[in-house]
């Protein structure tokens, strides 16, 4: 049993990178089905891949221009984890799924309820206290332990941040700041400082930049 799981897991490396450098190589082959070596090892259309971690890789398979279903293999058991099955990507007033960086993302309903999605595990948890609208952004911190929530008024010149959010991952609370003058300043660029801090970018009248956390 364990020399078929280490069989497993070494096919399934060598079909990544073999279908990523294949479909480096050759820009103009089909794109809608460029890893097609795993597409025939496990019987299923794939239309992307990767790793999300040194033992874990997905699987995307699109329906349409607007939906897909997801999945992850552990390499170290050959287990296939099913994350979504026909959904749909993010759109503001109908939900949908939001990509994070690596291995997470967002299921976010129509009426702004967010789960947080462990794309390796499957796992599901609801971010309570907030609501994803229309005019929301999302950043996870480096570590993986920190999402970073915006919310903007769009009708400002600049970014109009008028509400700052933190959900800590491993705590599972989230901290929410409502804003007050953003609109005095002209705000340029938002993003972690480090790990636990946030800056915000901001440009005086005289075209310096300054920095606050």
């Amino acid at each position: 049993m364990k020399r078929r799981i280490i069989i497993f897991r070494l096919c399934i490396i060598i079909l990544v990178v073999f279908s990523s450098v294949a479909s480096a190589k050759n820009p103009n082959s089909n794109n809608n089905e460029p890893h097609c070596l795993i597409r025939e090892y496990i019987k299923q259309k794939v239309d992307s891949c990767g790793f999300l971690n040194n033992n874990t890789i997905f699987c995307l398979s699109y329906t349409d221009e607007t939906r897909f279903s997801y999945w992850s293999y552990d390499l170290d058991s050959g287990k296939r984890t099913l994350i979504f099955e026909d959904e749909s990507f993010f759109y503001p007033r109908q939900g949908g799924i939001q990509f994070l960086w690596r291995k997470y993302a967002l299921d976010i309903y129509g009426y702004g309820g967010t789960i947080l999605v462990d794309l390796v595990t499957g796992e599901r948890t609801g971010i309570e206290d907030f609501q994803y609208t229309r005019d929301t952004i999302a950043l996870l911190n480096p570590a993986e332990t920190r999402i970073l929530f915006t919310k903007h008024d769009f009708q400002n010149d600049d970014l109009g941040i008028t509400d700052i959010g933190v959900y800590n991952l491993q705590t599972e609370e989230i901290s929410i700041l409502t804003r007050q003058g953003y609109e005095n300043r002209a705000e340029v660029s938002l993003g972690w400082f480090d790990n636990e801090r946030v800056e915000v970018r901001a440009m005086n009248e005289s075209g310096e930049y300054y920095l606050y956390l």
